[in-house]
């Protein structure tokens, strides 16, 4: 049994090593434990240690309470999934809800362009951060626009 000096070196260890069998890295616990530190990254840029609450499902949102922003997310970020729906709420949240009041005259928009503006940042912190956005997410994106688009229009 190898020992570390350090929970870094530990840490290191088990990020790069191989699978003895197939001479290649164990692919689902190094990507989980990657996806879960860029939560942990956007969450920072936000402001943000963690999510108010805890989503129990692939959900999330931004609303105030007692003058405070609350963030409702997944957390921890083990898939893309989860990943892309935090990136989503922080887009509201970095976006769309100021920190001082509920609402800045120059927020007074439409529903869906709000949703429009978050995928689209959910989709380029992703893709910034060298994830690769599944085309199933996309496509969900795109329709979840559109509903909030055919509601205005109505």
């Amino acid at each position: 049994m190898q020992t570390f000096q350090t929970l870094e070196a530990a840490r290191e260890h088990w990020l790069t090593r191989q699978s003895p069998r197939t001479g290649k890295r164990p692919a689902s616990r190094v990507a989980r434990t990657q996806l879960v530190r860029l939560g942990e990254v956007l969450l920072r840029e936000a402001g943000l240690a963690r999510p108010h609450e805890i989503a129990t499902w692939l959900h999330g949102r931004v609303w105030y309470e007692n003058g405070q922003r609350k963030l409702l997310a997944p957390w921890p970020t083990t898939s893309r999934v989860k990943l892309y729906v935090l990136a989503h709420e922080l887009g509201h949240w970095l976006l769309h809800c100021p920190n001082d009041r509920r609402r800045n005259p120059d927020q007074a928009q439409k529903q869906y362009r709000r949703e429009y503006e978050a995928e689209c940042f959910a989709q380029q912190k992703l893709r910034t951060a060298g994830i690769a956005v599944p085309r199933e997410m996309l496509r969900h994106a795109k329709d979840y626009v559109t509903h909030y688009l055919r509601l205005h229009i109505r």
